[in-house]
């Protein structure tokens, strides 16, 4: 349950600093609906290409990921891609249980993006 309060505290999307690996972390929450998309931007804000992208989705029942534009491409500086997160509330859930999820984006070895969501059952 305090990983649920964490994210009700914050602003839709918010950015949360950098992590040990160098993975800018992030998090977004779809607040309490039935079922919202949204879709992410990412952004190669260096001075040089990323290495190939690959988009690792592990999301809660409730979760759908589409519309990868960033999968297998080389983002020049300035370069973005997209993807889309759909979170539809589970039939029979109780109101207000958290349903996590997350995206990493990597350029292996080098991990860029970590995003946590959360969605709220209405």
């Amino acid at each position: 349950m305090a990983k649920h309060n964490r994210f009700r505290t914050r602003r839709p999307g918010t950015f949360l600093g950098t992590a040990g690996d160098g993975a800018k972390l992030y998090d977004y929450d779809f607040g309490i609906v039935a079922s919202a998309t949204q879709t992410f931007t990412v952004t190669n804000n260096g001075t040089g290409a990323s290495n190939m992208l690959q988009v690792i989705f592990g999301g809660d029942t409730g979760y759908a990921f589409a519309n990868n534009t960033c999968e297998n491409q080389l983002l020049a500086p300035n370069g973005t891609c997209t993807f889309d997160l759909t979170f539809t509330a589970p039939a029979g859930c109780n109101p207000g249980d958290p349903f996590p999820g997350h995206v990493d984006v990597f350029g292996f070895p080098d991990h860029y993006i970590h995003l946590e969501t959360v969605g709220l059952c209405p």
